[in-house]
């Protein structure tokens, strides 16, 4: 049979296919070498494998897999016939020199497949499924499909990237019902063997069931092996400091920038993110500012944001102009109206070139539909107060100042209470309006409503059935608000006077 390979060969292949340590991808390649020039027609074949496909570290040269093909061809290897088909250059030249034919070739193959040679199936596999052998099949036997039990054949005979056929096949449904269970058991198998995308798979899983270290230990093996995506998993589970795994943000840089040198787009956005939010390293603009760009070259819309507020302070007409272009791109992703809100304050502020309210008005809407509450904050206040280009509107006002209360995000209470407390956009409501008024009074120092608080409060105790300690309440208020310097509160305090009771009295 014209497949059989001497034990030479077959310790090569191993080493290249039946393991995942590219440290012995050298000893298997010399072995392959060494039976080739000891006569082994078959090792030719997988030395022209290697260059044609790059198998075993070697990288591509057609030239030199030619070479190996032609020697093996001559010397009478089904192999080597059919790996020169696959490989396209089995031409007429080669053709008159085989000692095969393709047909010869494909039959010899099959039945050392069916006997149980796991090469021969894996290479019968990838025949079917890539459509090498048409010139060579009856008509009925030309399906890719048919590759998948050769595949399995393969898989069961310990060739990695079998295995790995197989649990793709599985996991995404390709020429099979997808089977999560047969997914996750080859990709086990194949993880046993050192494979990197096995092993990033069973990190996955152990990730899914919440089973940090399992998952952390074979991230780090698909790291070692050069996987781009472990080191950006390794990164965010030291960042947040999952069970089983400390949290250091040190390595967790150093795991986001390999994974960055290894081409990771996501990984550039973390280190942007790990700089530029100040909340695991000092804030480092230059280095933030760096890698969003990385990022947002390699296609990471979520850099778009913060690289624009890192543009703009350039403070510049173009660095306003480039952020805006950024910002645009941003609020085309977002769902929490910062873009938004970022470009209502650039027309606004007339960062562009001149004001522009009716734009800023706009973004700004867009945002609160978002629920950003610094849009929804702001439109509340410019329809209560009027700007150039906002015409006062007390029930726009209302409602937005009202939906930041409803989201407990409302700063402004001084002006939701006045709209209570004088009926514009709402029903009347003193008792709301006091309710309001107070907090601001509280929270945010405001003279204002200290001064409105003591307006509220004589007005109830000079009303009919008013009680002294109304007036007390609102000589306390106007007193504070006096102490933040409102005038208002100075001139209405000023009708106060103490009875000879101690009692707070109107006088006018």
């Amino acid at each position: 049979m014209s497949v059989q390979m001497t034990g030479l060969c077959g310790k090569g292949t191993a080493l290249i296919w039946k393991q995942c340590n590219d440290e012995l991808f050298a000893e298997g390649l010399h072995l392959l070498e060494e039976a080739a020039f000891a006569g082994d027609a078959q090792a030719w074949f997988f030395l022209g494998r290697c260059y044609s496909w790059g198998d075993g570290a070697v990288g591509f040269s057609e030239k030199k897999a030619r070479e190996c093909y032609e020697k093996g061809t001559e010397a009478g290897s089904a192999r080597a016939v059919l790996g020169a088909i696959r490989a396209g250059q089995f031409d007429e030249e080669m053709r008159a020199r085989s000692l095969l034919t393709p047909e010869e070739s494909f039959r010899e193959l099959k039945e050392a497949a069916m006997e149980g040679d796991a090469f021969a199936a894996w290479q019968l596999a990838e025949a079917f499924e890539w459509e090498n052998l048409s010139e060579v099949l009856p008509e009925d036997e030309r399906r890719r499909e048919l590759c998948f039990s050769w595949y399995r054949k393969a898989a069961e005979g310990g060739i990695v990237p079998a295995m790995v056929k197989m649990g793709k096949c599985f996991q995404r449904g390709q020429y099979v019902s997808p089977d999560r269970g047969r997914f996750l058991e080859w990709a086990d198998r194949a993880a046993a063997q050192g494979d990197v995308w096995g092993l990033y798979q069973m990190g996955l899983y152990h990730q899914e069931q919440g089973h940090a270290d399992a998952a952390f230990q074979y991230f780090a093996a698909a790291s070692y092996q050069g996987d781009a995506k472990a080191p950006l998993l390794l990164g965010r589970m030291y960042l947040s400091g999952e069970e089983g795994v400390p949290r250091d943000v040190k390595r967790a840089v150093e795991s986001f920038e390999l994974a960055a040198s290894r081409d990771e787009p996501e990984s550039l956005a973390e280190l942007g993110h790990i700089f530029y939010r100040d909340e695991v390293v000092e804030r480092d603009d230059e280095k933030a500012l760096y890698w969003y760009k990385r990022a947002y070259a390699a296609g990471q819309k979520s850099a778009a944001l913060p690289l624009a507020h890192l543009v703009m302070r350039g403070a510049d007409l173009a660095a306003y102009q480039q952020a805006h272009k950024l910002l645009l791109e941003a609020a085309e992703e977002e769902t929490d109206g910062q873009a938004a809100l970022a470009l209502g304050n650039l027309y606004r502020d007339g960062l562009l070139g001149v004001p522009d309210m009716e734009q800023a008005l706009e973004w700004y809407e867009k945002g609160a539909k978002q629920e950003n509450p610094e849009c929804m904050e702001l439109l509340g206040c410019l329809y209560f107060q009027g700007e150039e280009g906002v015409e006062t509107d007390y029930q726009k006002a209302f409602y937005w100042l009202s939906r930041c209360l409803e989201a407990g995000t409302l700063q402004s209470c001084s002006k939701l209470a006045y709209l209570y407390m004088k009926g514009e956009g709402c029903e009347e409501n003193e008792e709301m309006a006091i309710r309001l008024f107070e907090r601001a009074a509280q929270s945010e120092y405001d003279g204002y409503a200290l001064y409105e608080l003591g307006f509220l409060y004589e007005r109830r105790g000079s009303a009919q059935g008013g009680s002294p300690e109304d007036l007390d309440q609102a000589a306390d208020y106007y007193q504070r608000a006096i102490e933040m310097g409102n005038e208002s509160a100075v001139r209405r305090f000023s009708h106060f006077k103490k009875s000879l009771f101690g009692r707070w009295k109107i006088t006018y």
